[in-house]
């Protein structure tokens, strides 16, 4: 029997143990008490609008998303009675060579493949949807259960010459929901692009004085002097801004945080998609 239960926003009140996350205590002043019962399984997490995640995660991970978006209107657990079917889902090894790109994307936390390049050298032994539960390198890293597409990215960098590196990947069940088409005056409320940035914020386009600015004011300068100096004055660049709600803090599409200068933000155009859910070149390079 499965069943859906909405958790208010602050602390959820209740220990969890294994994988997948059984409850195994609820405390008395948890607002899940007489809703939850001890000894279910939590199969799934839904932020409505930000993210849907069925399996794939132990009670570490489910603590930590909980965490995460322990400010949302609205957190949805869904629970099962019995030890859901799921869990014993194919786990496979891929050993990632080093010396070039892997042509592969992550994203979310846990990372998530989200795009296999068809160059990449990994397209015949990894698919989109996997969940990557594991990154070992020998004498060097061993990442396991909890960290996010940051921490693999910059491991997998780190050790980007290393011949063995070894990807454990399973075949789960992990979604974003998809963002629905919007008014050019109706911006998007997207996936946060890191676990500093709060959930439930906005996505923008911004323009900036980035290398396209920096080109073309350079060729400029070196023509004609005047029209260079007013180009280094214009924002040629694009990019995509992530802001908190309430006018919080801004970060880019790679989640660093951003100042709160330079050129307003523009609502995202109509039909848009979540920046997130693009490849790395067009959530760098928008095209509007």
């Amino acid at each position: 029997m499965t069943k859906k239960i909405s958790v208010p926003s602050g602390p959820v009140g209740i220990i969890f143990g294994g994988s997948p996350p059984e409850i195994k205590t609820i405390k008395e002043s948890s607002a899940l008490s007489g809703v939850a019962s001890e000894g279910e399984y939590i199969v799934g997490l839904i932020v409505p609008g930000v993210i849907e995640q069925m399996g794939g995660f132990d009670e570490k991970s489910l603590v930590s998303m909980l965490k995460q978006y322990s400010d949302a209107k609205e957190r949805i657990l869904i629970l099962e009675k019995d030890s859901p079917s799921f869990t014993d889902r194919k786990t496979s090894k891929v050993h990632a060579k080093g010396g070039g790109k892997l042509g592969v994307v992550f994203g979310g936390t846990p990372p998530v493949v989200t795009d296999v390049r068809d160059d990449s050298p990994l397209a015949d032994q990894v698919s989109v949807g996997q969940v990557v539960t594991g990154l070992s390198v020998p004498g060097k890293v061993e990442l396991e259960g909890r960290f996010d597409t940051h921490e693999l990215v910059s491991a997998l960098k780190a050790n980007e010459n290393e011949e063995d590196r070894i990807l454990t990947l399973t075949d789960q069940h992990c979604q974003t929901l998809p963002v629905e088409e919007n008014d050019a005056s109706a911006p998007i409320d997207g996936i946060p692009p890191s676990p500093r940035a709060k959930p439930g914020g906005t996505w923008y386009i911004q323009e900036f004085g980035g290398t396209k600015t920096k080109s073309y004011g350079c060729l400029g300068l070196l023509c004609c002097c005047l029209p260079g100096l007013i180009i280094c004055c214009l924002s040629l660049d694009k990019r995509y801004v992530y802001q908190e709600p309430n006018n919080g803090k801004r970060f880019d599409v790679r989640g660093n945080q951003l100042e709160k200068t330079g050129k307003p933000l523009h609502p995202m155009p109509k039909g848009s998609v979540d920046p997130m859910k693009l490849t790395e070149t067009q959530r760098t390079h928008p095209q509007i």
